[in-house]
């Protein structure tokens, strides 16, 4: 029969402790004499288990003897378990979506049409669709990556593509740049000079991201 003994593991129990049921009967002889702590010692410890934690809400939060418990507790952070939960959504969408059978069977079927027969993607999808199980976007994810034996330079048409451009800083939202230069400041002007000529003139837009160019 297994011995429970009450403290934890930390405390030092001798075998006249009275937290430990041999010590009515007969001494331990593992600890007999010494100051051993009893879970280093004797093979039949086990550490006592308060029976609230086999209830909902099976943890330590609400108890009032949480401070000076000596058995183990069990406490519910939110915290914790929002983090927990965000990197459950982070690393469930890392890697790849495969089995290495699929992506065995995939590296197959795409070797011989891209290298030997120089498919495209778009033909190779036309006729071998089902036997695919992924998009072509993710096709394309997984030759860049080099999960394939095949690469982008058996591609013949991704080689050409040149490299895309990081998109432009530029806000659409500012407008500091058209500071008296809106079409009522042009009536308040006309208001204030009306003998003034008026000549209509085309704007040349520059690079985007660029300086703004108005006349």
């Amino acid at each position: 029969m297994p011995v429970i003994r009450q403290p934890p593991a930390s405390i030092v129990m001798t075998a006249n402790s009275p937290a430990c049921v041999r010590s009515s009967v007969t001494p331990c002889a593992r600890s007999a004499g010494s100051r051993a702590k009893c879970i280093n010692v004797c093979p039949n410890y086990e550490t006592a288990e308060c029976g609230k934690l086999k209830k909902p809400p099976y943890v330590c939060n609400g108890c009032g003897k949480k401070t000076h418990c000596l058995m183990p507790r069990k406490f519910y952070s939110s915290k914790y378990a929002d983090d927990c939960y965000r990197n459950t959504l982070v690393s469930c969408r890392e890697g790849i979506n495969q089995t290495p059978k699929a992506i065995q069977a995939m590296n197959d079927l795409l070797v011989p049409l891209l290298k030997e027969k120089h498919q495209s993607i778009a033909h190779v999808y036309a006729t071998h669709a089902e036997e695919i199980g992924c998009s072509r976007r993710t096709l394309y994810a997984y030759i860049n990556d080099g999960i394939f034996d095949v690469r982008n330079i058996d591609l013949r048409r991704v080689v050409r593509y040149k490299k895309r451009k990081k998109p432009t800083t530029s806000s659409a939202k500012d407008r500091s740049y058209r500071k008296s230069h809106n079409y009522e400041d042009f009536q308040k002007h006309m208001q204030e000079h009306p003998d003034t000529p008026v000549v209509e003139i085309d704007c040349v837009e520059g690079e985007k991201g660029g300086k703004y160019c108005l006349p």
